[in-house]
């Protein structure tokens, strides 16, 4: 082997020797080094998959749901959805810890989109998302650790990503234009007398504690504003009509909104509230009512700004209260 060739593998031997030492990062848990040969999966990625567990649920119940009430276009459009969600990146962290789980989730999936949706095949499709349900239910506890099922701050991340795709479906079923998970798009007409948060939830991190939490909650300024933004919403650029109401393009998202509205009332009665911290009552009792609050304008066809409004005032900053969660 020649001097520089010898040179060449030293200096790939180095490089791939940075990459690795720089791949182990400290758990903040449990104080304990990352496996950096194996994808060890964050706090952050394990809420996205809870997430996607109950959406795809969701979805899958809308099939069977529309299908029972004849509505099959509907029914197929869901199903759409649902596969839709189940991406490459899904199936490739499932079958990291178990390729059978994942080809059968895959496999059902598949199928649900595949079926003859009609109303005789409704007692196949009953059967096939209670598979589905059965198949999510192995897949996630294959993926996750017990301990990160039971960490209550990746529960709480998980469900503002469920709260998120509420505010995605809305924006899809309304046409709005605009990012509605970004609370810096929130506009507001003259007349309005609400009050909007300059908070951000896009960047909350699991390692925050009491302390962070609550100067970072202190120092968030709730400011009227009587500015309005130019943002089409559907009426004229700046108009009232355009901010505050929106014409129901999509059946399909705004059925999966109502849907994940009412499945995050859900978890947060069953799942949520029994493991907050002992000293979020004040704030727990604020996001149920924000919830509730979301639940009944989704019903009404609020605007898609009122439906903002909802989430970015009443329900994230009391998640983020509730379960100390720290903004960067």
């Amino acid at each position: 082997m020649g001097r520089s060739s010898y040179r060449t593998l030293l200096s790939l031997a180095i490089i791939l020797l940075s990459i690795v030492l720089g791949s182990i990062n400290m758990n903040n848990d449990n104080n304990s080094f990352l496996n950096a040969f194996g994808h060890t999966f964050s706090p952050n990625e394990s809420a996205s998959f809870l997430s996607f567990v109950d959406q795809i649920q969701v979805e899958s119940e809308l099939v069977q749901t529309n299908l029972a009430n004849d509505s099959t276009s509907l029914a197929q459009e869901h199903a759409k959805k649902a596969g839709s969600l189940l991406t490459s990146n899904i199936t490739t962290e499932i079958a990291e810890e178990n390729q059978r789980v994942a080809n059968e989730l895959t496999r059902a999936i598949n199928d649900l989109q595949d079926i003859s949706l009609s109303p005789q095949q409704v007692g196949s499709i009953d059967q096939l998302v209670s598979d589905i349900d059965s198949i999510l239910g192995e897949a996630e506890s294959t993926r996750i650790e017990q301990e990160d099922l039971e960490n209550a701050t990746i529960q709480a991340l998980a469900f503002a990503d469920l709260v998120n795709s509420i505010l995605e479906n809305y924006g899809n079923a309304y046409a709005v234009d605009f990012d509605m998970t970004n609370m810096s798009n929130m506009v507001m007409n003259g007349q309005s007398n609400n009050n909007m948060s300059t908070m951000t939830m896009s960047n909350m991190d699991t390692n925050g504690n009491d302390n962070d939490s609550n100067k970072e909650m202190n120092s968030m300024n709730m400011s009227s504003s009587s500015t309005v933004v130019g943002m089409d919403v559907g009426g004229g650029e700046g108009s009232e009509s355009g901010i505050n109401s929106s014409s129901l393009v999509n059946l399909t998202d705004y059925q999966s909104a109502q849907a994940l509205a009412a499945k995050a009332l859900e978890i947060f009665n069953t799942e949520l509230r029994p493991i907050a911290p002992n000293n979020s009552s004040a704030s727990l009792t604020n996001l149920e009512n924000g919830l509730t609050h979301l639940n009944d304008a989704i019903r009404n066809k609020a605007s898609p700004m009122d439906i903002m409004m909802i989430v970015h005032t009443q329900i994230h900053p009391n998640i983020l209260q509730a379960f100390n969660l720290r903004m960067e």
